[in-house]
């Protein structure tokens, strides 16, 4: 008896002895205070670790008698060991990971739908800042992006590295998206610009190449992702208000006003965690003359976005935005005397009402991640001239659900289902039409020492009114640490591009041009091909900096284009969307960023050249016939198609910002050349013109802009208060005529006196 009495009383002392005891970890970023997610925690060597959640939180079980050794590791951040024993009345620890030395640290998640160093990626990316768009008093993300390297927006269209023209807003082969899901009209595949709530940018992700198998359709060219601002421990709020003048134009005689001729505007952003509670509020407004004839620019939007931690692992989001616009616009300008007239003083009045609602659920389990993400989005433009009314709304449910399973051995793996219905109504698109995409996606991104590997693929099927489309594409990249800051990367990567219902069923009319439809279009399908070296400077300097260098081939097959010619018979003078045969784009991206200080002033150098050579493969085949049996060529339907040059394309583009602080002033310069656009559609500077458009004078002004175009904008800022800064802008300071596609004349130079209030 006594015996036992013994062995229980030593049972219990062990038990007590090795009782555990739970303990809250908070990792945090030291500079930022940024809670840290997908920490990687390994308890005393364990062989499964554990993940933090969004709110930076991981729960641990500790002996309560004896020390731990607790490790932790996150990409970006240098890894970090500590021997831990609780204390008798505290049962939370606060861990500050420190970022790894090497520049910047950007973090991006485009490359691979979950966070990576910006230097590990595979491909091709560009990412800007919020302090390039607030310092830029950025009214329009189109004019941020043409600050990007390779990039150029034309008229609304996005293009990278010259993979797209100009497509008159049907359709995009670059995939734009909000938070991680598109943000394209459902009729048009045209990209809301507008409803970008870039004044809540946490950054801009530029993804360059074909990235079909990370976001489907459209995505054949790239993509670009804004991802909006996290909030913080500590709340945070931006006011601006700001005035535009537009001065005289580079003619005397193209000024149409008296006096004065601008923009008023102001933007906000409010965000702070509350309790359980993420919350993000921004808005935009803006009112303006316009600085061509009639054609004003009135909006207003606001956009919201808030997350619910219903406990440690479980959290609910709800986002969404809406945006009110009245303005007007001219396809070309009357002639070369009044440019910033339209055509025969006719424009086009819209005004619309679009939103966007988006509830989601992340779910958190072990080392897996649950992601339900949804979106509304409706867009509604109403339109008319004195001929013809282009009225159209549309409609689109998206929903995707992905998981993500964190491996420290294997890496991660990412798997989901994507689905979109549509609906359109448009006299314009023949009545009403519907559509739908199922799309299933996976791909693993692994690790062994210095190499990093990414493989994904996705399967796509489409469905437009009883058109059906489907594709396989997939995806391949490596990357290599060759040396301590040198990474070597390579890329292969499918893309595709289903016909948008524009492009399929538009019937409509500007003056005596027509748009005609064409049911028989057939997907665009293609790939790329990429190897790259990042090198980065800095490790020990107070300077720090990288140099990328990409050299890059792009294909593609049944490119679709707005190609003009007599289409119906009698009198059907116009546009119609074709196939035109393969295209290729090869090329050459140079890359730098710079950013350190020397006697007390800090600098920010971001710069980018990027030469490329679209072709057509074949310019002499006949991709068509018009109504009266004549055959239809890529040359015969260019205006220069020497050296089968595709249309609307640049083959030099040139990037620079430089940004510099002393005490309270801040001076930024910016700088952007285009080459000459060689080729265009025959009908603006062909043989054909004068007969179509007599007197207008386009392909007279293009031979005066054969040498390019270099835009130059200044910006001085100067801090008053703590919290108060006032800014005054020049954009355009050089005073430059630019032409950005034929008829279209851009901003002379313009003055922008700005007030901004953080805190």
């Amino acid at each position: 008896m006594r015996l036992l009495i013994f062995i229980f009383s030593m049972l219990f002392c062990l038990t007590a002895w090795t009782q555990n005891k739970k303990v809250q970890v908070e990792l945090l970023d030291p500079v930022t205070r940024q809670p840290l997610q997908n920490v990687f925690v390994q308890i005393n060597g364990l062989p499964w670790p554990m993940l933090s959640n969004d709110q930076g939180l991981v729960w641990i079980e500790v002996s309560s008698n004896q020390k731990s050794l607790i490790l932790f590791s996150l990409i970006g951040y240098q890894s970090a060991s500590i021997e831990y024993k609780p204390e008798a009345d505290s049962d939370k620890l606060k861990v500050f990971l420190k970022e790894e030395s090497l520049f910047l640290e950007t973090i991006v998640v485009s490359a691979s739908r979950s966070e990576q160093r910006q230097e590990d990626v595979s491909i091709s990316m560009n990412v800007l800042k919020p302090y390039l768009i607030e310092n830029r008093n950025t009214t329009d993300m189109k004019v941020l992006l043409n600050q990007s390297p390779g990039v150029n927006i034309t008229d609304g269209q996005a293009n990278i590295r010259s993979g797209s023209g100009w497509s008159y807003g049907a359709g995009s082969r670059v995939q734009v998206l909000l938070d991680g899901l598109p943000l394209m009209s459902a009729d048009a595949n045209q990209v809301q610009w507008s409803l970008l709530p870039q004044e809540a940018a946490g950054q801009v992700e530029v993804l360059k190449g074909a990235s079909s198998a990370l976001f489907g359709s459209s995505a054949l060219n790239g993509s670009i992702q804004l991802r909006t601002l996290e909030p913080s421990e500590k709340p945070f709020t931006r006011i601006a208000v700001f005035q535009s003048s537009y001065l005289n134009p580079p003619k005397a005689e193209w000024k149409w006003w008296d006096g004065y001729q601008g923009l008023t505007g102001m933007r906000f952003l409010h965000t702070r965690k509350l309790g359980k509670w993420d919350l993000n509020l921004s808005g935009y407004g803006q009112q303006s003359a316009g600085f061509k004839w009639n054609e004003r620019d009135d909006r207003a939007r606001l956009n919201a976005k808030t997350r619910y931690h219903i406990n440690n692992n479980l959290s609910l989001g709800l986002g969404g935005g809406i945006l009110l616009s009245k303005d007007g616009e001219s396809l070309l300008w009357d002639n070369y005397s009044r440019p910033y007239v339209g055509l025969d003083s006719s424009i086009t009045e819209n005004s619309g009402l679009d939103f966007y609602i988006d509830p989601s659920i992340r779910y958190r389990r072990g080392k897996g991640v649950h992601e339900w993400v949804n979106r509304f989005l409706r867009v509604e433009n109403n339109s008319a001239n004195e001929t013809t009314v282009f009225d159209n709304a549309s409609e689109q449910i998206q929903s995707q659900y992905s998981y993500q399973y964190f491996s420290e051995k294997w890496g991660i793996f990412t798997g989901g289902v994507f689905l979109q219905m549509a609906q359109s109504n448009s006299e314009i698109f023949e009545g009403y039409h519907n559509a739908s995409n199922l799309a299933g996606f996976a791909q693993w991104d692994g690790s062994w020492n210095r190499l990093k590997t990414s493989i994904g693929f996705r399967v796509e099927e489409a469905r437009v009114d009883q058109i059906k489309y489907a594709q396989p594409v997939a995806r391949f990249g490596l990357n290599y640490r060759a040396f301590e800051a040198t990474y070597l990367r390579s890329s292969f990567g499918q893309g595709f591009r289903f016909p948008s219902m524009a492009e399929l069923f538009t019937r409509t009319n500007i003056g005596a041009i027509n748009v005609f439809p064409n049911a028989q279009l057939e997907p665009e399908t293609g790939y790329s091909f990429e190897l790259g070296i990042r090198q980065i400077q800095g490790k020990t300097s107070s300077w720090k900096g990288y140099l990328d260098l990409a050299a890059y081939y792009m294909r593609y097959d049944n490119m679709m284009e707005f190609s003009f010619g007599i289409w119906e018979l009698p009198g059907g003078l116009g546009f119609k969307s074709v196939n035109v045969g393969p295209t290729s784009v090869s090329g050459l991206e140079l890359e730098l960023g710079a950013e350190g200080r020397f006697n007390k002033v800090d600098f920010r150098w971001m710069a980018g050249a990027n030469f490329a050579d679209p072709v057509s493969l074949d310019p002499t085949a006949i991709y068509a016939q018009d109504a009266n049996g004549n055959d239809l060529t890529y040359e015969s339907s260019s205006s220069d198609a020497s050296n089968a040059v595709l249309k609307y394309r640049y083959k030099l583009l040139i990037r620079s910002d430089i940004e510099m602080s002393w005490k309270n002033w801040t001076l930024g310069t910016s700088m952007r050349f285009n080459d000459f656009m060689q080729n265009v559609d025959a009908i603006f500077d062909g043989p054909i013109t004068d007969f179509i458009l007599p007197g207008n004078g386009i392909g007279t002004y293009r031979e005066e802009l054969s040498s390019g175009d270099l835009l130059i904008d200044l910006r001085i800022q100067f801090a008053i208060k703590k919290h108060w800064t006032l800014s005054l802008q020049s954009e355009n300071l050089n005073n430059r005529a630019v032409m950005s596609r034929p008829g279209k004349m851009e901003a002379p130079r313009t003055l922008t006196f700005g007030i901004r209030y953080e805190g």
